[in-house]
C-alpha cells in the first residue's frame, strides 16, 4: 500500500507551522496576488522566503498556488513574480489556466506544474493532454465517486500523473470553475479568488412553483413555512472513515482544505489524517485490513482527535459524491455556519447564564453557542464562557457528566427575543404551551416539550432525514434547542513572529579560476603555508551574470571544504572551481575558512551582495519585462501561422455566422482593427430544446438522437459540449455517430472543459469538423490566446465571461491571433453541479425510482429571482430578474 503524501492549507505562517508540527508532508499556500483565497492572509516576498527556508529545514514540501485567471493588466506583476520564484522556486506551482504554462516555462522550466480544482477535471480524456503540456499532478475534482477515482486512477498513471484529492473540508455546490454566480452577480469572480459565496446566501422557494409529483408536498410544505433558507450551503467533505478505501486505490496526496481558518483547525485536522494514514499503513503491514472507524471506539486516540478538530471548525459532515453520484446529504439548509460538538443538555436560561448537564469538559474562555429550531427557523447566539459555577463555587474547569451554571453574554441575547423561556426548568416542567412574541416576529403558540428538546433537536441536526424530521416536528408547533462548544481554549496555539525566521538566499552558481597553481604543493602535507592566487569569480543568476577578480591567499588547513577546492582544481586543466552557494551570512565565513583575502578588497562580499539585489530590481523594469514579452511571444509566434490557416479553412462558417445574423462584426474580420470587436449571440448555439423558457447551452446525451435538437445554419451544425459528462466514453461514441450519419453538414463543436480538446484533436482529421473556445475557457490576457491558437482548426473564441468589457478594452484585437469576440444577449448558468436539491431536501437523499430528471424550481434572494432546474441529473442556477 502506497503512502500518500497529506497536504495542509497554509493561510500564514503559523499554520505552516503548526502543520509540518502535526505532520503534514507538504503544504499549500498563496501570495498576496493570483492565489484563489484572495481574503486569506498569505505570504508577501519575505514571508515566502521565511517559509521556504522553514520547508527546507524541516524537510518538506510547498506548493504555490498561482490558480486564478490572469488578466492582462496583471501580466506585467505576474512576470515579476515568477522572476521571483526563479530565483526561490517551491516545490511546485498550482494553476487553473494551462494557457499560462509557456510564460511560466519560460522562468521556471524544470518546476513542477500540478492542475488546480479549478481546472475540473473529472474525466479520463483529459491525461493524455495533460501529459502533452507537462503537468506532473492533478488535484482531481470533488465530485468523484470511488468508481470514478478507480478509472481515473488508471487513465493517470498511464500517463505518468500523479493525482491529488482532498479528503477534508468545505464543498462548492457548483463544479470548481464552473461557477459564474458571484462574477455576474457581484463582479467578484471565484476565478480570481474573490468568491462571495452565494451558495451560502438565503433563498426563498417560491410554493406555486413546486410540482405536484412531490410526495405529501413536503417541498411546499417547506416554502410555505421557510421564509429563507440556505438551500445551497453544503456540509464539508469528511472521509477520515474510508482513508484506507483511498490509499487502496494509491491516490498520490489527501489534501485537507482550509487556507482561511485557524491554525488550531490546520494543526487537529492534519494530526487526525497523519493518526488514520499512519494505522492505516501499520494494519496493512501486519496483513491486517480491518477498517478503521473512530465511532466504535470512543475512547480511541481518533476519536479524541476528530473531536479536536470538529470543535476547531466543522459544518456538518458529508461523504460528498464519494459513494453516490448526486451525494449523500449534501446540503444543510438551515445551519451554513461552524456547528462545533454538542456541549450539554440545557436545564435552565437566566438572563447571567445557563444551567447545564455538561457532555463534554468545559473551561473559562472556551467558545459556545445556542442553536434553537422554532417556528421553521433556526437561530443562533454565540458567546464564550465567562465563568463557572459548581457547587456554588466559581472554578477554571469543569468536567462532563457534572451539573454547572455557565456564565456567559449569549444567554442575554437569546433571552432578548425569548423572554418567555427565562428560568423555565427544562427538566422538570413536562409540556407546555407558551405564546411566543418576541422580537423575532413569532406570534404563534409553541409546544414547549422541554424534556424532548435536547434529543429532538439532536435528532434534527444529525438525521439523514433532516428536512422531514425538520418540518415535522415544527408542524407540530414544537421547538427544539441545543447547545454546542465552539472552541477550546486548551487548543489555542501560540502565535509565531515570522520575523524571528530567517529567510532562505538566493544560491548562486561561483566559478573560480586561477592559473598556474601548482596541485602537487597544494596537496602536500605541510601545514604551515599560504599561496597567492589570482582569483575571478563568475557569477551566474538566471539571467543575469557578472565577474569579480581578486588577490588571495589560499589557506592550507583540514577544512573539508579545501579538500573539496583541491580535488576541483586538480580535475580541471585550467584550474576551474564550481560551486552553489547560498549568499548569506555564512557565506563570509566559508570563503574566510580557505582564502585570506587583502584588506583592499573586503568589499567584495558587498559587491557581491550589490550585484545580486541589482538583478533582482531589474527583473522588475519596464524594460526587461518588455524584451521577456517579446522572447516568450517570439516563441510561440508560429501561431499567427495557425491561426491564419485556420481562418481560411473556417471563411464558410464566419459567412454563414454572419449571414444569420449570429456573429456581428463592425468591420471584417480579417481588418483586425482596434474596434474590431465582434458579438455572437451565444444563446443560439444553445440546444433547441427548452425547459420552462430556459435553454440549457450545451449538448448532453440525449440530444445526439436528432440533428434537429442543435442549432443549423444551413450546412454549418453547431454542437457546443458540455463540461460535466461523466459517461463520456458514450457521449464521445454518440457524437461520432451524428458526425458520420451528417457526413455532408459541417460541424462547429465549443469546447468548455480540458478534456474536449483530447476529443477534438482526433475529430479534428476529418475536413467538415472545426472547433471554438466557448465561454467556459476563459480568455483574459495574450499569452492564453496565443496559447490556444495553436491548436489547429479552433475559429474564435470569447473574452472572458464575467469581465468581458473589461477584458475587451484590454486586449488590443490586433494583437490577438486567435479572433475573441463578446458574448450578446446570453443568460448563462450561474453554476453547474452535480447536487440535486430534490434529492438533498425532499426524497430522503436518496433518488427515488423513475425520476423524471427534470425538476423546475423558482427562488428568490433579496431583489433577484433566479430559476433552479435539474436536467439529467445535473442542476444549473438561471437568473432571471429584479424583483
Amino acid at each position: 500500500m502506497k503512502k500518500p503524501e497529506l497536504l495542509a492549507p497554509a493561510g500564514n505562517i503559523n499554520s505552516a507551522i503548526y502543520a509540518f508540527k502535526a505532520g503534514a508532508d507538504g503544504i499549500y499556500f498563496g501570495l498576496t496576488s493570483f492565489s484563489a483565497r484572495k481574503f486569506a492572509p498569505n505570504f508577501d516576498f519575505i514571508d515566502y522566503r521565511r517559509l521556504l527556508n522553514l520547508t527546507k529545514k524541516e524537510n518538506k514540501r510547498c506548493y504555490l498556488t498561482l490558480n486564478t485567471i490572469i488578466l492582462e493588466d496583471e501580466i506585467d506583476y505576474f512576470i515579476q513574480t515568477l522572476q521571483f520564484l526563479s530565483y526561490y522556486p517551491p516545490s511546485g506551482i498550482i494553476i487553473q489556466d494551462t494557457g499560462i504554462i509557456p510564460l511560466m516555462r519560460y522562468f521556471l522550466p524544470d518546476i513542477s506544474i500540478h492542475l488546480s480544482t479549478q481546472g475540473g477535471t473529472y474525466s479520463g480524456y483529459t491525461f493524455d493532454i495533460l501529459h502533452k503540456l507537462g503537468i506532473k499532478r492533478v488535484i482531481i475534482a470533488r465530485e468523484m465517486t470511488i468508481d470514478n477515482l478507480s478509472l481515473i486512477k488508471s487513465e493517470a498513471l498511464e500517463n505518468e500523473i500523479e493525482i491529488e484529492a482532498f479528503v477534508h473540508g468545505a464543498l462548492c455546490y457548483s463544479f470548481s470553475g464552473f461557477c459564474l454566480a458571484s462574477g455576474i452577480l457581484l463582479s467578484r469572480s471565484g476565478n480570481r479568488g474573490e468568491c462571495a459565496q452565494i451558495c451560502r446566501n438565503l433563498y426563498k422557494i417560491d410554493p406555486i412553483s413546486i410540482s405536484k409529483n412531490y410526495p405529501d408536498n413536503i417541498l411546499k410544505n417547506f416554502a410555505n413555512n421557510c421564509v429563507y433558507t440556505s438551500l445551497f450551503s453544503c456540509n464539508d467533505i469528511c472521509y477520515s472513515d474510508f482513508i484506507q478505501k483511498l490509499m487502496e486505490l494509491e491516490i498520490d496526496a489527501f489534501k485537507i482544505e482550509g487556507r482561511m481558518k485557524s491554525s488550531e483547525y490546520v494543526y487537529n485536522t492534519v494530526r487526525l489524517y497523519r493518526d488514520l494514514i499512519d494505522i492505516t499503513l501499520e494494519n496493512s503491514h501486519n496483513n491486517s485490513f480491518k477498517q478503521i472507524n473512530y465511532k466504535k471506539d470512543k475512547e480511541s486516540l481518533i476519536t479524541n482527535q476528530f473531536k479536536k478538530s470538529i470543535v476547531s471548525f466543522s459544518r456538518q459532515f458529508t461523504s460528498g459524491y464519494l459513494f453516490d453520484k448526486n451525494s449523500d446529504k449534501l446540503t444543510n439548509p438551515f445551519f451554513p455556519a461552524h456547528t462545533g460538538i454538542v456541549c450539554g443538555k440545557i436545564m435552565m436560561i437566566k438572563k447571567d447564564g445557563i444551567l447545564i448537564n455538561l457532555n463534554e469538559n468545559v473551561f473559562i474562555r472556551d467558545g459556545i453557542q445556542i442553536i434553537a429550531s422554532i417556528n421553521y427557523k433556526v437561530f443562533n447566539y454565540q458567546g464564550s464562557i465567562k465563568n463557572i459555577v459548581k457547587n456554588n463555587q466559581k472554578c477554571k474547569s469543569a468536567k462532563k457528566g457534572e451539573l454547572v451554571f455557565l456564565q456567559t453574554d449569549i444567554s442575554s441575547k437569546f433571552l432578548a427575543d425569548f423572554p418567555e423561556l427565562e428560568g423555565l426548568d427544562f427538566d422538570n416542567e413536562g409540556k407546555k404551551t407558551i405564546n411566543l412574541r418576541s422580537s423575532t416576529e413569532l406570534e404563534k403558540e409553541i409546544s414547549i416539550e422541554t424534556k424532548e428538546w435536547f434529543n429532538n433537536f439532536v435528532k434534527f441536526f444529525s438525521s439523514k432525514d433532516n428536512l422531514i424530521d425538520f418540518l415535522a416536528f415544527n408542524s407540530q408547533k414544537k421547538a427544539a434547542l441545543l447547545i454546542q462548544k465552539i472552541s477550546d481554549r486548551t487548543l489555542d496555539l501560540p502565535l509565531i513572529n515570522p520575523a524571528s525566521l530567517n529567510p532562505i538566499y538566493h544560491p548562486i552558481d561561483i566559478h573560480i579560476k586561477s592559473k598556474d597553481l601548482d596541485i602537487e604543493i597544494l596537496k602536500s602535507n605541510n601545514q604551515s603555508f599560504n599561496i597567492e592566487i589570482e582569483l575571478k569569480m563568475e557569477l551566474f543568476m538566471n539571467f543575469f551574470k557578472e565577474s569579480f577578480e581578486f588577490s588571495a591567499l589560499l589557506k592550507k588547513g583540514d577544512d573539508s571544504f579545501y579538500d573539496i577546492f583541491i580535488e576541483q582544481l586538480s580535475l580541471k586543466k585550467n584550474y576551474q572551481f564550481k560551486y552553489n552557494f547560498i549568499f548569506d551570512e555564512n557565506t563570509r565565513e566559508l570563503f574566510n575558512k580557505i582564502f585570506v583575502i587583502p584588506s583592499n578588497k573586503k568589499e567584495l562580499f558587498h559587491k557581491i551582495q550589490q550585484w545580486i539585489d541589482n538583478c533582482i530590481e531589474a527583473s522588475k523594469s519596464e524594460k526587461f519585462i518588455e524584451k521577456t514579452k517579446k522572447d516568450i511571444l517570439y516563441k510561440i509566434e508560429s501561431s499567427k501561422v495557425i491561426a491564419k490557416k485556420n481562418y481560411d479553412k473556417g471563411k464558410r462558417i464566419f459567412t454563414l455566422l454572419e449571414k444569420y445574423h449570429v456573429l456581428l462584426f463592425e468591420q471584417n474580420i480579417k481588418d483586425k482593427t482596434d474596434n474590431n470587436t465582434g458579438l455572437l449571440k451565444r444563446d443560439e448555439f444553445s440546444i433547441k430544446k427548452k425547459i420552462d423558457h430556459h435553454r440549457i447551452p450545451f449538448a448532453h446525451l440525449n440530444c445526439f438522437d436528432d440533428i434537429e435538437n442543435f442549432a443549423t445554419f444551413e450546412e454549418l451544425v453547431i454542437i457546443p459540449l458540455h463540461p460535466i459528462i461523466f459517461e463520456e466514453k458514450k457521449y464521445v461514441e454518440a457524437l461520432e455517430k451524428l458526425i458520420e450519419k451528417y457526413s455532408d453538414k459541417i460541424f462547429l463543436l465549443g469546447l468548455n472543459a480540458t478534456w474536449h480538446f483530447q476529443v477534438f484533436r482526433k475529430l479534428s482529421i476529418r475536413e467538415n469538423i472545426f472547433g471554438f473556445l466557448d465561454f467556459y475557457i476563459y480568455q483574459a490576457n495574450r499569452f492564453s490566446n496565443y496559447f490556444y491558437s495553436n491548436f489547429d482548426k479552433i475559429l474564435f473564441g470569447f473574452y472572458w465571461i464575467e469581465y468581458q468589457e473589461k477584458v475587451a478594452k484590454s486586449l488590443n484585437s490586433k494583437d490577438l491571433n486567435l479572433p475573441l469576440l463578446k458574448i450578446k444577449d446570453f443568460n448563462p448558468p450561474l453554476f453547474l453541479s452535480r447536487g440535486c436539491i430534490p434529492k438533498n431536501l425532499i426524497f430522503n437523499c436518496s433518488c427515488p425510482e423513475n425520476c423524471i430528471k427534470q425538476h423546475i424550481i423558482k427562488l428568490s434572494n433579496q431583489k433577484r429571482i433566479f430559476t433552479y432546474i435539474d436536467f439529467d441529473c445535473i442542476s444549473y442556477l438561471f437568473l432571471e430578474d429584479k424583483n
